[in-house]
């Protein structure tokens, strides 16, 4: 099973957690502001999760494919890491 970005984001919300949790690459975390995000890398495009800790909820999920969206999260990669062999 594969859907572009168009045909995920018009997916009920249960819907769109349920594939992302199969068929996502889980990328890395975020948090600011007392809120986490977790960013996945679903088929050809990207989803942010937007979580509340305090809640223990879901607040809401984001797509995109651009790398402009991407620009958060770069400071949060550790390139040794991705260099060390």
């Amino acid at each position: 099973m594969k859907l572009g970005l168009n045909e995920y984001t018009i997916l009920p919300l249960d819907e769109q957690a349920s594939l992302l949790w199969v068929y996502g690459t889980h990328l890395l975390n975020m948090k600011q502001l007392g809120k986490w995000y977790i960013l996945y890398q679903l088929w050809d495009f990207f989803v942010e999760v937007r979580y509340d800790q305090e809640c223990n909820e879901i607040e809401g999920l984001s797509t995109f494919n651009s790398n402009r969206a991407l620009e958060p999260y770069l400071s949060e990669i550790a390139l040794a890491d991705l260099l060390d062999e």
